[in-house]
């Protein structure tokens, strides 16, 4: 009867075990793809400013008449500052958290976005947008979030990047458009004053909620700020590796190359398309409904690739 007892106590005490032992398991995944969900609102919101862009952009030579290369010479500042600072970004998340990196960026992104929304001349516009604004997006924008997911996932990370890529996606296809709609009903300051609100204040509430550090031994395998840590090969072998060796090889070369003709070609065509529609006698609040399509079909390409 004692032996029956005590295997009896014993099966429930592995019962018990187990379940612990699952709602450990369970914790960290399921942290991890709010992580992800906290990573597909964060880019929806923060590149709706990027892409918006061409809806204001029509707005602002109206109002101020400037000439197109002038108008677009900001925008080409706001990438070109937001390439600069992005390895720098990345480092901090990875040393200093992201809750100390997301928040400031937020702020400063809020700050120049109502900024905007008082410019009189071209050169507030270029402080105002093309080196405020741009740090802003920068601090919360592909780099620092991509991160954030090789913190929280170590192996397997193509679906959850594709997953917060594709929010860059919903921003265009809902975003644009309704940023449009404030512009042709309140005016261009108007619509950036609420952007200015808005996504700042929803992204910080998101990060100061939901976001945590990742646990242990979840980290990502290889950080910048830690350039010599061992990068995992795909034959399993270990190697250690230093920024300069990195940038040595064909193939960081090639892809840095990749993204940067992309980029030219992309975004050339993103500054001026709503403004060319509308010198073809199409409404601008119908020219950016074309724009939410392109975000419309890039949703499934980028969780797909």
């Amino acid at each position: 009867m004692d032996k029956i007892e005590e295997t009896a106590v014993q099966k429930r005490f592995r019962q018990l075990s187990h379940m612990a032992t699952f709602h450990r398991n369970k914790s960290p995944l399921s942290s991890s793809w709010v992580i992800v969900g906290i990573g597909f609102v964060t880019l929806a919101l923060t590149y709706s400013t990027w892409y918006s862009f061409s809806v204001f952009f029509v707005a602002l030579l109206k109002e101020f008449s400037w000439s197109r290369s002038t108008g677009a010479g900001a925008f080409s500042l706001f990438v070109i500052l937001h390439g600069l600072i992005s390895p720098f970004v990345g480092g901090m998340v990875d040393r200093f958290g992201p809750k100390k990196i997301f928040i400031p960026g937020a702020i400063l992104l809020g700050g120049g976005l109502i900024l905007c929304s008082v410019i009189h001349s071209w050169w507030e516009f270029y402080i105002f947008f093309g080196f405020l604004a741009a740090i802003g997006v920068g601090s919360i924008g592909w780099v620092p979030n991509t991160t954030l997911i090789q913190q929280w996932f170590k192996e397997n990370r193509g679906l959850p990047m594709g997953i917060i890529s594709s929010g860059v996606g919903i921003g265009i296809l809902v975003c644009v458009p309704l940023i449009q709609f404030l512009i042709t009903r309140f005016g261009g300051r108007v619509a950036y004053a609420i952007m200015a609100f808005f996504i700042p204040l929803t992204i910080i509430l998101l990060v100061l909620v939901f976001i945590k550090k990742p646990p242990a031994g979840d980290s990502s395998v290889y950080r910048i700020n830690h350039p010599k840590e061992a990068l995992r090969k795909e034959e399993g072998t270990a190697q250690s590796w230093t920024i300069r060796q990195v940038i040595g090889t064909k193939q960081f070369q090639l892809l840095c190359l990749s993204f940067f003709f992309s980029s030219v070609s992309i975004t050339s065509i993103l500054t001026h398309h709503v403004a060319f529609f509308v010198d073809q006698g199409l409404e601008a609040l119908f020219a950016s409904y074309i724009v939410g399509l392109l975000g419309l079909v890039s949703i499934g390409a980028k969780i797909l690739w």
